[in-house]
C-alpha cells in the first residue's frame, strides 16, 4: 500500500533500481560464467604442456639412466673382473686382484654419474660382494623389487620402500653371464631420484600455486615418489585424490578436484604406462579463476552504483574499465606463456632428435675415419712388400702372372692409395657437418654461458643450406655474404639465440623465394638473392650487434607493427604459427636484455638488427 501512494518519481526510482539489479546480477553472472570458461580451457592448456614437457623430460632421463648403466655392465673391464669375483674363491690371488679392479672401476663410475646413487656387484644368492658403499659389502638384498633391464630400450621402473632410508627408490639390475653363458650374478644400481625432484618440482609456466608431483603405488597405497630434497610431505605418507585414483586407474583425463591436501584446484592427470607412475599438474582454483571473480564483483559494483548515484556509476564503471583491461592483460600473458611452452618443446624435441641424429652418425664416422690411416698405412706397405717380390722374383709363375694381368695388379697398386685418401677426405666432411648439426642442437642448455656467435651463425646456416640451394632451375641460389666483424665470446643462451637466427634466416629465405617466384612469373631481371650478415661491437664495447640483411620483398608498415605479436603471420594457413618472431623478441629482449629492431620498407628488403650484451654485467 505505501508503494501505491508513493510519488511517480519514487516509483520509477524503485523500479529502476529493482530492474538494474536484475540486469547487473544476470550480467555479471553471465560475464563471470563465460570468463571461467575461457580461463579454465587456457589453465588447461598450460597444464596439460606442462604435464607435457615434464613427462617427455623423465623418459629422457630415465633413457639416459639406462644407456649408462648398460655402457657400465657392457665395458670388457667390468665383465672380465665380474666373472673372477663370482666363479673364484675369496682365498685366491686372481679374486683380490679383480676385486681391486673392479671396486676402483665402479667408484669412478658412481663419481662420474651421480645419478647411479650406488652401484653394486651381487652372486646369485643375492650377496653384494662388491659396492660403492663399503659398509654394505657381504649384507644380503631381496632382488624381488629390482627392476631388470631386457634387450629393447623401453622398461617399467618398479619402486619400492627402502629398507635403509625409508624413501622411495628404484633399482635397476643386469646379469652377469660367465664364459659359458650361465648367469652367475646381478649388476645392480639404486638411482637417486633427486633429479627427477628437480625435473617435477621446476614451476615454469605453472605460476604461484601451480604444481607437478609424481604418485605411486606402494604396498597398496598411493605415496610420493620423492627424492631426498622432496620437503613438502613425507614420502611415505599416503595421498589420495579424484586425480590421483583416475590415473592410477590409467585414466588420462583433466577436471576441478580437491587435491590431496584438499584444497580446491584444477588439474590436469595422465598415467605414465612406461614408468607405472601417476603424473599430475594441479593450480589453485583461487589463483585460476581470480580474474573471473573479480569481473564479476566489479560489474556487480558498477551497476549497484549507477542505481544509486549517475557520478559515482560512471567512476565505478572506469573501475571496470581497468578491471577488464587487468583481466585482458592476463589473458594475454597466458596465450604468451602458452606460445612459450609449445615454441619452447617444439624446439627441445628438434634439439634432441638432432644431437641424436649426430651421435649415431659421429660414432661409425669416427670408427672409419680412425680406421683409414691404417688402412692407408697398411696397404703401402703391401704393396712395398709386392715391389720388393717383384724385384726379387721379377719371372713369376705363369699362373701367378696370369692373375695379376686378369685382376691389373699395377692398376689396384696406383688407385688404391687414391680411394684411401678420397674416403678420409668424405670422413672428414662428415665430421665437420656433426660438430655444426651438435654446435646448433644447444636448445636443451638452460645455463648461460660464453660462445662465439659467428659459430652459430654457421651451425644455423648449415642447418639451412638445403633451403639456400633451390632445386628448381628456374629459380636462382641465395648467396650468403658474411661480413665478420672483431666479436669477444658472448655471455648468452647459446641454444636460444640459435633458435633466433634460425627464424630470421628462414623468414629471410621465404621472402626471397617468394621474390624469385615473381620474378619468375613477369619474366624480369633481378638482383641476385642474397643475405647478408654483418656482425660488429657497439662504440663503447658493451655489446654485440648482429645484422642480418635480404634484398627480398620486404616488410609493410602495418606489418612491422605486429610482427612481433605471438600467433601474427602473413604466411597461409598451415604455413606459419606466428610464433617465430615473437619468440625472437622474448630471447633477446627479455632473456638477454637486448634488443631487437627491424628496418624495411616494401620492394627493398628488411634489415634485422640484433644487439645484446656481452656479459651479465653490461644488462
Amino acid at each position: 500500500m505505501k508503494f501505491k501512494r508513493a510519488s511517480l518519481t519514487v516509483k520509477l526510482s524503485t523500479v529502476f533500481l529493482l530492474m538494474s539489479l536484475a540486469t547487473v546480477t544476470v550480467v555479471g553472472y553471465f560475464a563471470w560464467a563465460r570468463t571461467k570458461n575461457e580461463l579454465k580451457r587456457l589453465a588447461f592448456n598450460q597444464l596439460s604442456i606442462a604435464a607435457s614437457l615434464k613427462e617427455g623430460e623423465l623418459d629422457r632421463w630415465f633413457d639416459d639412466q639406462r644407456r649408462v648403466f648398460l655402457l657400465i655392465n657392457n665395458s670388457p673391464e667390468f665383465q672380465t673382473s665380474a666373472q673372477k669375483l663370482l666363479t673364484q674363491p675369496p682365498s685366491k690371488r686372481e679374486y683380490k686382484t679383480a676385486y681391486m679392479l673392479l671396486d676402483e672401476y665402479l667408484q669412478q663410475a658412481a663419481e662420474l654419474q651421480p645419478n647411479l646413487q650406488e652401484i653394486f656387484l651381487l652372486n646369485n644368492s643375492g650377496q653384494i660382494i662388491v659396492s660403492t658403499k663399503k659398509l654394505r659389502e657381504g649384507s644380503y638384498e631381496t632382488t624381488s623389487n629390482f627392476t631388470q633391464l631386457g634387450n629393447n630400450s623401453e622398461f617399467v621402473p618398479t619402486f619400492y620402500t627402502s629398507t635403509l632410508t625409508g624413501n622411495p627408490t628404484s633399482t635397476l639390475t643386469v646379469p652377469v653371464f660367465d664364459r659359458n653363458n650361465n648367469a652367475i650374478g646381478l649388476l645392480a644400481t639404486n638411482l637417486s631420484l633427486e633429479r627427477i625432484d628437480s625435473i617435477i618440482r621446476e614451476r615454469t609456466g605453472l605460476d604461484k600455486t601451480g604444481k607437478t608431483y609424481l604418485v605411486g603405488n606402494f604396498a597398496g597405497k598411493y605415496a610420493l615418489i620423492s627424492g631426498t630434497n622432496a620437503g613438502e610431505r613425507e614420502s611415505s605418507a599416503e595421498v589420495r585424490s579424484e586425480g590421483i585414483d583416475k590415473a592410477a586407474r590409467g585414466q588420462d583425463g583433466s577436471g576441478l578436484y580437491l587435491n590431496y591436501e584438499k584444497i580446491p584446484v584444477i588439474g590436469v592427470y595422465r598415467w605414465l604406462d612406461k614408468r607405472n607412475l601417476s603424473l599430475l599438474a594441479e593450480m589453485h582454483q583461487d589463483e585460476a579463476f581470480a580474474p573471473a571473480n573479480q569481473l564479476a564483483l566489479a560489474i556487480v559494483g558498477v551497476g549497484l552504483a549507477a542505481a544509486g548515484m549517475l557520478a559515482v556509476g560512471v567512476y565505478l564503471m572506469r573501475i571496470s574499465e581497468h578491471k577488464a583491461e587487468e583481466l585482458e592483460r592476463t589473458l594475454r600473458e597466458l596465450k604468451k606463456t602458452q606460445s612459450q611452452l609449445i615454441q619452447t618443446e617444439k624446439m627441445s624435441g628438434l634439439g634432441q632428435m638432432v644431437a641424436g641424429v649426430a651421435h649415431e652418425i659421429n660414432n661409425p664416422v669416427n670408427f672409419i675415419h680412425g680406421n683409414l690411416s691404417y688402412a692407408s698405412q697398411y696397404s703401402k706397405d703391401i704393396i712395398s712388400l709386392m715391389k720388393l717380390y717383384q724385384r726379387e722374383y721379377p719371372v713369376p709363375p705363369p699362373h701367378i702372372r696370369s692373375w695379376a694381368n686378369e685382376i691389373d695388379l699395377e692398376f689396384i697398386a696406383a688407385d688404391l692409395p687414391k680411394i684411401l685418401s678420397s674416403m678420409s677426405l668424405g670422413t672428414e666432411r662428415i665430421r665437420q657437418i656433426v660438430l655444426n648439426l651438435r654446435n646448433f642442437a644447444r636448445l636443451d642448455e638452460s645455463d648461460m654461458k660464453k660462445v662465439d656467435i659467428h659459430e652459430g651463425i654457421d651451425s644455423t646456416l648449415m642447418i639451412l643450406q638445403h633451403r639456400l640451394n633451390n632445386s628448381n632451375s628456374q629459380v636462382r641460389e641465395i648467396s650468403v655474404v658474411k661480413e665478420y666483424g672483431h666479436l669477444p665470446k658472448v655471455e648468452c643462451y647459446p641454444g636460444q639465440l640459435n633458435q633466433v637466427f634460425a627464424n630470421i634466416f628462414g623468414n629471410a629465405i621465404d621472402a626471397l623465394q617468394e621474390a624469385e617466384k615473381h620474378r619468375v612469373l613477369k619474366e624480369i631481371d633481378g638482383p641476385q638473392p642474397a643475405i647478408v650478415i654483418a656482425t660488429k661491437m657497439s662504440e663503447d664495447k658493451s655489446r654485440a650487434i648482429v645484422k642480418i640483411m635480404d634484398n627480398g620483398i620486404g616488410i609493410s608498415d602495418a606489418v612491422k607493427k605486429r610482427m612481433f605479436d605471438p600467433f601474427f603471420t602473413t604466411k597461409e594457413v598451415g604455413k606459419g604459427t606466428g610464433l617465430g618472431l615473437a619468440i625472437c623478441y622474448q630471447i633477446v629482449v627479455e632473456k638477454h636484455g637486448g634488443s631487437l629492431k627491424c628496418f624495411s620498407e616494401p620492394g627493398n628488403g628488411a634489415e634485422f638488427w640484433i644487439e645484446i650484451p656481452i656479459d651479465r654485467s653490461h644488462r
